[in-house]
């Protein structure tokens, strides 16, 4: 409650975020990976169907991605959602 100057400690980054409450952290996280996102989920549904019938480089090359990114997709790394 006393936010005078001799009563106020820089904190690093780390422990600036960690004063966030987690839940609030969390929702923060999820919305910044949410904004980040290059495919809509129908994008990701057209490249999982795709990949039953083309190779991920062939893919990639439509989506103008790298194959990594199609490969990442299929396995689950990325786009779980």
């Amino acid at each position: 409650q006393d936010n005078s100057y001799s009563n106020i400690s820089l904190g690093t980054q780390r422990e600036n975020t960690m004063d966030i409450p987690l839940e609030k952290r969390k929702r923060n996280l999820k919305n910044a990976h949410l904004a980040l996102r290059r495919f809509s989920n129908d994008q990701i549904k057209e490249i999982k169907e795709l990949l039953k019938s083309k190779t991920g480089y062939r893919i990639a090359k439509l989506f103008n991605c790298s194959t990594k990114t199609i490969y990442d997709i299929r396995d689950g790394f990325t786009y779980k959602n």
